[in-house]
Formats: C-alpha cells, structure tokens, sequence
C-alpha cells in the first residue's frame, strides 16, 4: 500500500522519488488501496501576495533579487513585482522602436538576471537585465541568430550557452508547417547541432478542434454568437539549466528524457488516450475553463458542441509560447491535467527523469501554477471578477 501524504506544516517529505528527506514537523497521512493514484500535495499558504492584480498572467521570471517580472497578456504589458516593498510597477512600454514592445511573449532565463522576451508574432523582442530594458534584438541580429534562427521556435538556452529550439521538417514535398517538427539542440559556439527528436508542430495547432460554446446574440433568440476554445494536445519541452531536455508527449501520454550528452530515453507510457468524454468531465472542463473565460462562465454541456472523440491528457493553446509543462527547480517537469470530474480543480502532474508521475499538485479550480523560481513556486488566485493575484508558495518538493 502507499502512502498519501497530506501535507499540514511541513512541505519537506520522503518517498522513492525523491531522497529521504527529514521532516521537521508533525505530518497527517492516509492510507491508500493498493492501486493508488501518486503523492497528493496542496501547497503551503503563501508567503508573500502582489499588492496589485493582473488581467491574465502569461509568465513569471524570478530576479535573484527576489522581484518578479511578470507578463499580462490582457494588457499586453510587462510588470516587476517587489514583494519586500509591496509594489507593482510596469517595464518598458508599447511601440515599435528600441526598449519598446507591441505583445508580451515568454519570459526565457539567458542566465544570472538576464531574460529573452520574443515578440510571439514579429522576430524581434528585448533583453532585460534584471528589471531594466538591455537591448532590443530585430530578427537580423546576429544575437537572435544564435537563438537558433529567424524562422525556428525558440525553447530556452541552458547554463552552457546551448540552445533549444524547434524547425521545420523538410521532406520530399518540402517543409509542412503542420507536419512534425525538429527538435535541435545547438551548441554555444554553433559549432554542433543535434536533432534530439521528432515532435508535434505548434503551427498544426487549430482552435476548431475545441467545442464550441452558442450564445443568444445582441440580435435576439436564435441569432447565436459561436465561440471556439482549443482542446489540442502536442508534445510540450522543457530545458534544464543542465542541458538536459524533457519531452512530453502527448498521444500516448509519457516523458522522454535526453541528457545533456544527446542521449535520449523514451519513458514509458503513462497514460494511454481514452475513447470518448463523459459529460462529468465536460462539465468539470467547462468549470475550470470559466475561471479564465467569459464565454465558459455559467456555461452546462448541453451549450457546446465539437469535442473530441478522446480527451487528451492535457491541452494546449494555439500560441507559439502557450505550454502545459513547467520545469520545477529539482529537475522535474510539472504538466498541468485537465479536469475529469466534479467538483473541479487544478491539478498538476509532478513527473521525474524515469517518467513517473511521482506526485499531483491539486490547487482550488479558481489557482493556476505560473512558474518556478529558486525554491518557490508561483500561482495565481482569479476572484469572482475575473482578476488575477500573484502569490509565492514554498517549493520543497
């Protein structure tokens, strides 16, 4: 039988996963069947809140300093938050021209306190130095070219200078956008470029795949207004300051593992798809999808059509930076689940190098994880309005 730990005080714990780490106070457990579901963790009540809240928080990159920059998506703005000093204030501004930016993209570590902000829709974006604007980089910098090209998907550079990054596959018929893409990894000094795999392309990704949500328009009953969400899944990366690389695969659901040296291990299967959607699930989905969607709020499965025949084990949106896997300070990747029964919750599969899912993070339908620092992990909490507050968890896991 194993055990399920329900974490009271302390967040340190021990089981075959991780080494045996004492705990230096009192823990309540109980015990499971024999076909348990992994370690459950709720996470520890947050140590430090935003004074301010967001619109929709994108991605958070922890200073080490302890401030926080942190993307708005909604309004389209970077932000540093200091939680000693209790404020909130913006970084850089909207335009075209050097230290300006037009759409918020994902918050890339380039080592110490240097961050890569990509523009998701123009080859171009900013170098932050801590919390100031470095340099602007334009898609013929010889600097984003080392980022692994113009026409590449950036994924990350590790400790060594290495970068990640995904290209097209080019065949008989030439390079399909909505075919399989590379997985490439390339050396500092340009001098070697490994292809690490073959992964799903973010530029198959389409919003007509989701359901799809009626609504009587301003024009009265049976004048509907259509909204479509995405139910994608593809395969997600994640890169280690190491260099070492973990691919989550979509169908079926596992993680491959490719070390620094190249050398890649296909995990086993964790989780094959599953024929058909029951509307418990459905409901629980429409639930968690309306924390963050006006279009789901108040919404029942008898209002939407179009879902899948299977439901994947977690989703994607069709955005270039959009991910369901996190990697988390200890070397593990963490890939947010989709809901499959009532009453909803946000639940996180914590998964290690062998590809098993050693734990579930299970946070409130209303939180969301959105990055890791050093020791910490970060999540909002979206009140009754729709309003989003930044929180600092402890991360001992």
């Amino acid at each position: 039988m194993r055990t399920v730990w329900s974490f009271i005080a302390c967040r340190e714990h021990a089981t075959l996963a991780f080494a045996a780490l004492a705990c230096a106070s009192s823990l309540s457990y109980a015990q499971a069947g024999a076909a348990a579901a992994p370690l459950t963790i709720t996470l520890p009540r947050a140590n430090a809140v935003a004074k301010e809240k967001f619109s929709a928080v994108g991605f958070v990159r922890e200073l080490q300093d302890g401030r926080v920059l942190v993307t708005d998506k909604r309004e389209n703005l970077v932000y540093v938050v200091d939680f000693t000093g209790n404020t909130t204030a913006p970084l850089g501004r909207h335009g075209r021209g050097p230290g300006e930016y037009q759409q918020v993209g994902r918050l890339w570590p380039l080592g110490g306190d240097s961050t890569l902000m990509l523009e998701p829709m123009a080859r171009r974006g900013l170098i932050f130095n801590g919390s100031r604007v470095a340099l602007t980089v334009s898609a013929t910098s010889p600097l984003l070219k080392s980022l692994g090209g113009a026409l590449s998907i950036f994924l990350g550079r590790d400790g060594n200078g290495a970068v990640l990054a995904q290209i097209l596959s080019v065949g008989k018929g030439g390079a399909n956008p909505a075919d399989s893409m590379l997985l490439i990894r390339t050396e500092a000094n340009g001098s070697t470029a490994d292809t690490l795999a073959r992964v799903s392309s973010v530029m198959g990704s389409s919003a007509s795949a989701g359901p799809q949500v009626s609504q009587a328009g301003a024009g009265g009953a049976g004048r509907g207004v259509r909204y479509q969400v995405n139910l994608q899944s593809r395969d997600q990366s994640a890169l280690f300051p190491d260099g070492s690389v973990a691919i989550v695969r979509a169908n079926p659901y596992r993680l491959d593992w490719c070390s620094s040296a190249g050398r890649c291990q296909q995990g086993a299967v964790s989780e094959a798809s599953k024929a058909g959607i029951s509307d418990e699930a459905k409901e629980a989905i429409i639930r968690w999808w309306g924390q963050t969607s006006s279009t789901f709020a108040d919404r029942h499965v008898n209002e939407t059509t179009g879902w899948p025949a299977a439901l994947p084990a977690f989703a994607v949106g069709g955005g270039f930076d959009d991910t369901a896997v996190l990697p988390e300070p200890r070397g593990n990747v963490v890939v947010e689940r989709l809901p499959t029964k009532m009453p909803a919750a946000s639940t996180y599969d914590l998964v290690d190098h062998d590809g098993r899912r050693v734990a579930a993070v299970r946070l409130e339908v209303n939180q969301r994880i959105v990055g890791f620092g050093k020791s910490s992990v970060y999540t909002i909490d979206i009140d009754a309005d729709g309003l989003q507050s930044l929180r600092r968890h402890d991360w001992k896991y």
